[in-house]
């Protein structure tokens, strides 16, 4: 919620400004109308202002919509790519890898399965071409339904492995589909634990409130594969 709205005010101000100025400033439309779809998204659209496709790619409209936003994430990414020392992926348990969204050339040998969160990053063409892709696109800090969650890592648990799961950083998004995972792959006997484990690999991994009580609510749902 927090998102949505801090996007649709900067939207109302930058539209305001643009039209205050006018000439050269009216290409401020654009970059204003683009937080105000991305406000929209947070607010009740979801993900799919983002465009992302089942294979990895980005809608070309959404493209264009939101470029001057995208032209700024993508290269904040890229900046912390460089400069962070954290690892670009670390490894949770047998087979099972999580991290940060990977360049082609850092792609793990012998991947079998990648999990991709992001929805507002078109995927690599390394992690594409695994053998098993799946798209499960989530706006960053956000949430799925506990049923759909549940649904998904018990189908994730049938998967061959190593497995890589990802978002952007590695962090939020990748923290909660790894640690349901974990349970429904019975590596772990509930979702604390399975967190614990995470950030025992990955610290700068975490849950925002809304995120962990979604965890705890489809960890209920999930019926470990061990069982």
């Amino acid at each position: 919620m927090k998102y949505g709205v801090l996007f649709s005010v900067l939207s109302l101000l930058v539209v305001l400004c643009a039209i205050l100025f006018g000439g050269w400033f009216l290409i401020l439309l654009w970059p204003g109308f683009s937080f105000g779809v991305l406000g929209m998204g947070y607010l009740t659209l979801g993900h799919r202002v983002f465009g992302k496709l089942p294979d990895g790619s980005m809608h070309s409209v959404s493209v264009v919509v939101l470029l001057p936003y995208l032209l700024c994430l993508w290269g904040v990414w890229h900046l912390v790519r460089l400069i962070s020392r954290e690892p670009a992926y670390d490894e949770l348990a047998d087979g099972v890898l999580i991290g940060r969204r990977l360049l082609t050339h850092e792609v793990p040998s012998g991947t079998q399965t990648v999990v991709d969160l992001t929805s507002e990053f078109p995927e690599s063409s390394g992690l594409r071409s695994v053998p098993n892709y799946v798209a499960v696109p989530m706006l960053a800090a956000s949430i799925l339904p506990p049923q759909i969650l549940a649904d998904l890592v018990t189908h994730l648990a049938t998967m061959d492995t190593p497995i890589f799961i990802h978002c952007a950083q590695g962090h939020g998004r990748t923290a909660l589909i790894s640690a349901l995972f974990l349970v429904a792959r019975g590596d772990v006997s509930d979702p604390d634990a399975a967190l614990k484990l995470i950030q025992g690999s990955r610290p700068l991994a975490g849950l925002n409130h809304l995120q962990r009580s979604a965890m705890i609510d489809a960890a209920s749902l999930v019926p470990s594969i061990t069982q």
